[in-house]
C-alpha cells in the first residue's frame, strides 16, 4: 500500500494568473526575471536588476507616490532589505529590494495577491511559496 502512495504524481497547487495577482506590474528597470513562486491566491516574481538598491528605491517611491498608487509602508525588514507596500484600486503589491545573494546586481521580489471582498490579504510568506513552481514561463 505504501508503494502505491509513493507512485502518485505530485500535484502542484495552481498559482494565480499574472493579471489576477499583479495587474500592471511595475517591472524593475534593467532587470531579468529570475523566478516565479506562489500559492492558490498569491504570486511572487523575482528579478535581478543592474540598478543600485538606492536607485531602485527612488524609482519605486516615485512610482508609488503617483496615482493610482498609494505608498502605505516603506520599511526595512530584519535582513536589511527595503520593503514597500502599495495599494490602488485592485490587488495590493509588495516590493522587496536587497543585494542579490551570490550574484551581481540587486534582487527585486514583487508579490501580489488575488483579493476578495474581505479586504487586503496577508503578505505571501516564503514558506507558502517555497514548494511552488519556480519556472520563469508564463
Amino acid at each position: 500500500m505504501l508503494a502505491l502512495a509513493a507512485c502518485k504524481p505530485e500535484v502542484r497547487e495552481k498559482t494565480p494568473e499574472l493579471f489576477e495577482a499583479l495587474p500592471g506590474i511595475p517591472i524593475p528597470p534593467a532587470s531579468q526575471l529570475m523566478g516565479r513562486a506562489g500559492s492558490s491566491d498569491a504570486l511572487q516574481l523575482s528579478f535581478r536588476s543592474e540598478w543600485t538598491e538606492a536607485d531602485l528605491l527612488v524609482y519605486y517611491r516615485r512610482l508609488f507616490a503617483r496615482a493610482p498608487w498609494k505608498l502605505v509602508s516603506d520599511v526595512r525588514d530584519r535582513d536589511g532589505a527595503a520593503v514597500l507596500y502599495a495599494e490602488r484600486d485592485g490587488p495590493p503589491i509588495w516590493v522587496r529590494i536587497h543585494k542579490a545573494t551570490g550574484a551581481t546586481g540587486v534582487a527585486v521580489e514583487i508579490s501580489g495577491a488575488v483579493t476578495g471582498s474581505s479586504g487586503p490579504p496577508a503578505r505571501p510568506s516564503a514558506r507558502d511559496s517555497a514548494a511552488a513552481d519556480t519556472s520563469s514561463g508564463d
